[in-house]
């Protein structure tokens, strides 16, 4: 409760040429959906009724919300005038594949033949089961071993892409969970 009004109060004193501060303000209610009932639960829909005033709030929850974050959700949506539910669209195969590999290219991999590379790659994401940022991260560190180091410049080509799909399914602790 003391960090709950301390927060409001640092929203409210950060307001600079108006009465109220007016910008973007964003928190993670995640962890307050489990307190409904409690002082901190009503005293935060009272300061988010007086914020949303002036200032766009959003509130992140997990991407599958639990119970109490939709209750949380649903006395937001009846406090506050105007609330926007947001859902973020998951990545396409095509979009992970060129973070992979634009994740090679930012390590300073030059990517030989570039065109097969991609398509080899596309038919690997649903196998390699690859659907967040994370996996993207994980796949492009496993890819970047494979690498040629031998000259100045490290390169990295489409016959590299069976050796990782062996790795991946045979060491399944290198993938991040979910």
């Amino acid at each position: 409760l003391p960090q709950l009004r301390a927060a409001f109060g640092l929203i409210c004193s950060a307001a600079e040429y108006a009465n109220a501060y007016e910008n973007i303000i964003s928190m993670d209610i995640s962890a307050l959906a489990t307190h409904a009932g409690e002082t901190q639960y009503t005293e935060f829909l009272n300061g988010c009724r007086q914020i949303c005033k002036h200032a766009l709030v959003v509130f992140f929850v997990h991407s599958v919300p639990s119970r109490q974050e939709e209750q949380l959700l649903d006395k937001l949506s009846q406090t506050i005038d105007s609330v926007k539910r947001l859902t973020v669209a998951p990545y396409t195969n095509e979009e992970l594949c060129a973070l992979t590999m634009k994740r090679l290219t930012d390590y300073g991999i030059v990517i030989d033949n570039a065109s097969t590379f991609y398509h080899a790659l596309l038919d690997l994401i649903p196998t390699l089961g690859i659907a967040t940022m994370k996996e993207v991260s994980a796949v492009s560190s496993a890819l970047a071993s494979f690498a040629d180091f031998s000259k100045q410049i490290p390169v990295i080509s489409p016959s590299c892409l069976p050796s990782l799909h062996a790795q991946w399914q045979k060491e399944p602790e290198r993938r991040p969970h979910r």
